[in-house]
């Protein structure tokens, strides 16, 4: 099985839809893909949470490749209140929904092992074959940004695409880290830090 995790808005749904039928065509492996939404219109009023009939239907679709593919909502409002609301990032240059993988510790029965993903990309391969790589002992892999690592640091990586091993991130408390550091000050870049492995693909 391989767990995915996206975040977004209502706006996500063309990007969800196209990415999960690229990955779908690619990979003989079920897929289970949690989707993290949020309610922020207090911020602006499109920020309004995917449906759970647009997720419905993206479950539909997922299940016409494989009958054992899931697609599953997750409303994290509550969360990222408690956790960011008014926090001195909230206002950053990339929307809040940016911030909800950075929640994944705190949702109750979240899978040991997960694959993030931007919801503005494309599987060209089977993903199977980045999401079974063994970071056992490491708390994240990642991927070199192309630009940054070359403008900002060279250890700058590209947050869309994570593979998180969650029960090491939570013994870390790496995610618990980075919200902190989030809330309390103010970032032109969002990014992570203390990265352990990075893997060229």
């Amino acid at each position: 099985m391989i767990n995915l995790l996206f975040g977004g808005n209502s706006k996500v749904f063309d990007g969800a839809l196209t990415e999960l039928i690229s990955i779908t065509n690619k990979t003989s492996e079920p897929i289970n893909c949690y989707i993290f939404t949020m309610d922020a219109t207090n911020l602006k009023p499109e920020y309004t949470s995917i449906s759970e009939e647009d997720c419905k239907f993206l479950d539909e679709v997922v299940k016409s490749k494989n009958k054992e593919n899931k697609v599953t909502r997750v409303d994290v409002t509550k969360i990222y209140k408690e956790q960011f609301s008014g926090s001195k990032n909230e206002t950053a240059y990339c929307t809040p929904y940016t911030l909800l993988r950075l929640l994944a510790d705190l949702v109750p029965n979240m899978p040991d092992k997960l694959l993030y993903l931007d919801l503005d990309m494309m599987a060209g391969g089977d993903i199977s074959k980045l999401f079974n790589i063994d970071i056992e002992e490491y708390e994240y892999a990642a991927v070199k940004e192309k630009y940054g690592c070359w403008i900002i640091r060279p250890d700058y990586i590209n947050a869309g695409m994570l593979l998180l091993n969650m029960k090491k991130i939570k013994q870390t408390k790496l995610l618990e880290k980075a919200r902190y550091k989030i809330k309390n000050k103010k970032r032109e870049f969002i990014k992570y830090t203390n990265a352990k492995l990075l893997i060229k693909i």
